[in-house]
């Protein structure tokens, strides 16, 4: 796992909190505005962390298996 940035929560309205993305990440992953990401929770190190997958990347790798299991 490699840290890339920190960024601070910021409050949007009366419930939600938001954060941006690093600048890296969107361009490394041609991230665009009305992509949807998928949200899994889980420990690092006994910290409560969030892992985000971008929903396209989920396809692919959907697809990659696929392709895997085809090739067995």
């Amino acid at each position: 796992m490699q840290k890339i940035d920190e960024r601070k929560v910021m409050k949007y309205g009366s419930y939600t909190h938001t954060f941006v993305l690093p600048s890296i990440y969107v361009s490394d992953n041609k991230i665009n505005s009305g992509d949807l990401f998928m949200i899994f929770r889980t420990q690092v190190n006994g910290i409560d962390a969030l892992i985000l997958i971008p929903k396209i990347k989920e396809q692919q790798m959907e697809n990659n298996n696929l392709k895997r299991e085809t090739a067995a």
